[in-house]
């Protein structure tokens, strides 16, 4: 008489999980003739293998290891895969040519080729992503606005997730430099205006004092004064607080 063990297993790497292999065994233990099947297989496998030779099936064929490696992935629309595959592109850019002129001296850099996430580890990666940050610059030299730094960032989540790491480069304390390096440096991208912000215009002491001449400015009547307050409270206040929290 013959029993049945089913062994399905997998392997972990890093911090994602994928099967390795998927083995079926089928093994003889004699028994003696008294032994019934029951008391050897768990109840209602005897009568599953038995009802499995005739007849239709209600379940689908046994899943590859392909097909549940791909069914086990994070999906995306196609933008958002188009807007991954730009950001990889510019890390995969970026990485290229720090190596070419750094070469073998930053090994945490070196070994921080997205190309080859099997030996990418956070600590490296981390270091890598916050130089890449500090460094990327446009085709023509210029800054990126820092909302674009940003979606860079989401963008190469989005790309680890659809490649099953459960990375998350803003949330987990491993990336903590990465995540101060991008808040620090959108900050300083608002501060230089680099982006839509535009600078703020002001007005100047002559411009201010022509305006008392001219009688903008004033306590004259009634709309006169009303003006003026509105300008006083809006120099002193509005513009000078929003200068200061800056």
């Amino acid at each position: 008489m013959c029993t049945v063990w089913g062994f399905v297993f997998g392997e972990f790497h890093g911090d994602s999980f994928f099967w390795g292999a998927q083995n079926l065994f089928v093994g003889c233990s004699f028994v003696g003739s008294s032994t019934q099947k029951s008391d050897v297989l768990p109840d209602g496998v005897v009568g599953g293998l038995a009802s499995s030779k005739s007849g239709p099936s209600r379940f689908r064929q046994p899943t590859s290891v392909d097909e549940l490696r791909q069914l086990g992935r994070k999906t995306f629309s196609e933008n958002t895969q188009k807007k991954y595959a730009w950001a990889v592109n510019l890390y995969r850019k970026w990485w290229e040519q720090w190596v070419a002129m750094k070469g073998s001296c930053e090994t945490q850099i070196l070994w921080s080729n997205i190309d080859n996430l099997d030996n990418l580890s956070k600590g490296s990666f981390c270091h890598a992503l916050a130089c890449f940050i500090a460094e990327v610059k446009k085709l023509d030299g210029s800054e990126y606005p820092g909302d674009t730094l940003y979606q860079i960032a989401v963008s190469l989540q989005f790309f680890l997730e659809s490649k099953g790491f459960a990375w998350k480069l803003i949330d987990d304390k491993e990336f903590l430099m990465f995540k101060n390096t991008l808040d620090n440096t959108m900050k300083q991208r608002a501060r230089d205006c680099v982006g839509k912000c535009e600078p703020t215009a002001h007005i100047s002491l002559e411009q201010e004092e022509k305006m008392w001449a001219d009688g903008v400015l004033g306590e004259s009547c009634l709309d006169q004064l009303w003006d003026t307050l509105l300008y006083l409270l809006g120099l002193n206040f509005a513009l000078r607080g929003g200068g200061a929290g800056a």
